[in-house]
């Protein structure tokens, strides 16, 4: 997926369950390429249902565009997108592809 630095939007990913997740939550990160989140690298996420579908969007924008209402700020170059639902019992984690910003 390709953002534009420029750019304050949101990033939808979909998800694949046939669960109800009204009680879960969601987190997201963009990382570098091979490096894997730590604990302190999630952040808060809107989880949204549209008829039986489910997604997962976080508000992010280019370097130097970030306001009082963005949660995540990204850098340049080529990053990889991580999303986790929290739902009891389960946790997945799972990486919906990269997104690079230029």
């Amino acid at each position: 997926m390709d953002f534009n630095a420029l750019s304050r939007e949101y990033l939808w990913f979909s998800i694949t369950t046939t669960n109800d997740l009204s009680g879960a939550t969601a987190e997201v990160t963009y990382l570098a390429a091979g490096v894997d989140p730590e604990e302190v690298d999630w952040v808060a996420a809107d989880l949204i249902q549209e008829g039986v579908d489910w997604f997962i969007r976080s508000l992010v924008s280019g370097p130097g565009q970030s306001g009082a209402t963005v949660a995540i700020e990204l850098s340049l170059g080529d990053l990889q997108a991580w999303t986790r639902i929290t739902d009891t019992p389960e946790r997945p984690v799972r990486r919906p592809g990269v997104v690079t910003v230029a």
